[in-house]
């Protein structure tokens, strides 16, 4: 019997107390409400598959909101939004409250170092906000400590270039044909960038990314199930994207997918 993909979605989703994090079918109905709005030539869908499986095993939704999926070199690739960085952050039990905020030029702001640090933000919203000069992330403890980080403008647009810098060939063709090809390829791959496509939420995630590797581990006992990397269709997620999970359990190895066009044909059809 060829496993439905929701049952094999079951077998990825992380469980926090002996409960999955999210219902399977509600990942089942995000999915299937992102590929009926996909453009039918946009990438090889059979990647879809491998994509939902990270996102499930990282126990978010592919709804656009904690997650989304990117067409990035001819196959989808999964990408945590900010808002699934907080939820994770959530879901370990440290923390009760978790905020990334951008700061325009026309906002005022005050910024205190030293033995009280403290970001004090009034956002302008009388007027046009300006440009983005700096983003922070702030996340509460459940102790009533509070550890945040502040990224300069130049910092992220550092993080940024070295990101773009990743999606461009690096050593192009003479061939006036086969370097038109390469170029076309490369933009198309820098314009389905999350930096090109969501600019604001990947300025927040890179603030949240930073407070996250210092948040506390809680005892909350979450049992991590394994990558899809064994999955057939297997396609790397890219480096800025992988989450760790080195300090959850491991689960039992999950179903796999035996047939990618039953799993397609469950997430268009219902």
């Amino acid at each position: 019997m060829k496993s439905k993909l929701s049952d094999v979605v079951k077998s990825y989703i992380p469980v926090k107390n002996g409960q999955p994090v999210i219902n399977a079918e509600n990942f089942i109905k995000s999915a299937m409400t992102f590929v009926k709005n996909l453009k039918d030539d946009v990438v090889d869908k059979d990647t879809i598959v491998s994509a939902l499986l990270h996102c499930a095993s990282d126990g978010l939704l592919p709804d656009g909101k904690q997650s989304t999926l990117i067409p990035y070199a001819g196959a989808f690739t999964y990408i945590p939004m900010y808002q699934g960085l907080i939820e994770i952050a959530y879901r370990g039990g440290a923390v009760q409250s978790v905020n990334a905020h951008i700061i325009y030029d026309n906002d005022k702001v005050d910024v205190q170092m030293g033995t009280e640090e403290k970001i004090t933000h009034i956002p302008n919203i009388k007027e046009e906000n300006g440009d983005k000069i700096a983003v922070y992330a702030v996340a509460t403890l459940n102790t009533g400590g509070k550890i945040y980080c502040l990224l300069k403008r130049k910092e992220v647009e550092s993080i940024k270039a070295e990101m773009i810098n990743k999606l461009k060939k690096k050593n192009k063709s003479n061939n006036p044909t086969i370097r038109k090809e390469e170029e076309k390829q490369e933009a198309s791959r820098i314009e389905n960038s999350p930096w090109t496509k969501y600019e604001d939420e990947m300025w927040k995630k890179t603030a949240i990314r930073r407070i996250y590797k210092m948040i506390p581990k809680s005892n909350t006992e979450i049992v991590q199930q394994q990558s899809p990397e064994e999955y057939e269709g297997y396609v790397p997620v890219m480096h800025d994207d992988v989450i760790d999970i080195s300090h959850m359990k491991e689960a039992q190895k999950p179903k796999k997918v035996t047939n990618v066009n039953v799993a397609l044909e469950e997430i268009t059809n219902g």
